[in-house]
């Protein structure tokens, strides 16, 4: 007698179709806890990253860099410790943001509707969008600032 499996995503015997929000909140859940692992991974390799980078440059570079150009190498610092904290708030706040788009949509689960009726994650998805700006931004201009230093001191 052969066996007849059922496949996962067919609809059950009820005949009603599986409701579509419930695949995107399986993605929602999943991009979660992939948003959580990429922002302890971020944490180590941006801190390690830029301390290395930087005490390594200054050390094997320009052990004894013009006087007009330390402010340079400090605003340097500055701005990268700027970009450094506003990519971690902004992996931070991209993962409540997800919560609440989760919550959201089971509520529209429940609530048997297709449309949402506030901007999915709220006001931390914009929150998450500015950190993401202001992070690229200053990375930038850290950049900037230390590439001064680099060819003034090399």
């Amino acid at each position: 007698m052969a066996s007849h499996k059922r496949d996962k995503n067919q609809a059950d015997n009820s005949g009603q179709a599986e409701n579509p929000l419930l695949g995107f909140r399986r993605s929602l859940v999943d991009t979660y806890y992939q948003a959580s692992r990429d922002y302890d991974r971020a944490v180590l390799t941006l801190s390690a990253g830029a301390l290395g980078i930087s005490i390594a440059f200054v050390r094997d570079l320009a052990p004894d860099p013009l006087p007009l150009t330390k402010g340079w190498l400090g605003n340097a610092w500055v701005f990268l410790g700027i970009s450094l904290l506003s990519t971690l708030t902004s992996l931070l706040t991209g993962q409540y943001a997800l919560r609440r788009t989760i919550a959201q949509v089971d509520t529209m689960i429940r609530e048997k509707r297709m449309e949402p009726t506030e901007r999915p994650g709220g006001c931390l998805g914009a929150t998450t969008s500015a950190l993401n700006v202001c992070s690229t931004l200053a990375l930038v201009v850290g950049i900037f600032f230390l590439a001064l230093f680099a060819l003034a001191n090399i």
